[in-house]
């Protein structure tokens, strides 16, 4: 299967459920369903990954493992929060977009990413202490929402009819930053060769922030201008774990 048909596959398959959390919003989603809900809420152990829908499940994970908080400063500062969380391997992982852009960023030869990937990765292991892991990735990103995670323990791999997406860790971040990794993701989602001009403003893109309502209210102040900047091509959702 080329990306194009793999693109129109995901596509397709998750319309409904999207058309669904549209007009019920996705607290009244999952307690429609409901089913094995609670097996998404176990804490997290494990590693260091990618935000990248393709990954498998990370206690902390961030676009391109956190390469972009690469400055020493901020390494300095995720080497801390992996000693205090006992995460057990740091990972990167092929074609990863993330490192693309990091790339850019550094006007440094984009054809050579997976290397930067490698390589950050590496030096995050090496001076946390911890073992490091590549993960090889067979088919392209196919997420149309992202998951930003203030509990530190969901999971919506577990639970089959979630959408597909990527994922934020986000108790410990400033929100400036986690709105910088929403943009990766929403840029990511709608580059020409993934969704492109699929989504729109009635085919949006899907921020789900997991957390309580201070987590939220504090959060969709400092979304407002990114929001107007997609020109409403991106919908904020709310899932309260309170409730469950």
């Amino acid at each position: 299967m080329n990306k194009c048909e793999h693109m129109d596959k995901y596509w397709d398959k998750e319309l409904t459920r999207f058309k669904i959390i549209k007009s019920v919003w996705i607290n009244e989603y999952i307690r429609m369903l409901w089913t094995g809900v609670m097996n998404a809420f176990k804490e997290k152990t494990g590693c260091v990954c990618c935000m990248d829908d393709r990954t498998e499940d990370g206690q902390l994970r961030l676009a391109g493992s956190w390469i972009l908080l690469a400055e020493e400063i901020w390494i300095d500062w995720v080497v801390k929060i992996m000693k205090d969380f006992d995460v057990d391997e740091v990972t990167s992982h092929d074609d990863c977009w993330a490192a693309k852009l990091y790339a850019s960023n550094k006007n440094l030869d984009i054809s050579k990413s997976d290397e930067y990937a490698k390589e950050f990765s590496k030096e995050l292991a090496e001076k946390a202490g911890l073992p490091y892991r590549h993960i090889i990735v067979e088919n392209p990103h196919a997420a149309r929402c992202i998951y930003i995670d203030f509990t530190n323990m969901f999971n919506p791999k577990w639970i089959h009819w979630l959408p597909k997406g990527f994922e934020i860790t986000a108790r410990w971040l400033p929100l400036k930053h986690i709105i910088d990794e929403i943009e990766v993701a929403y840029t990511v989602s709608t580059w020409e060769d993934l969704f492109g001009d699929r989504i729109n403003e009635n085919s949006q893109f899907y921020i789900f922030v997991v957390g309580t309502p201070d987590n939220f209210y504090r959060f969709v102040e400092k979304l407002n201008k990114f929001i107007l900047k997609t020109e409403w091509k991106v919908r904020i959702d709310f899932f309260n774990t309170i409730n469950f």
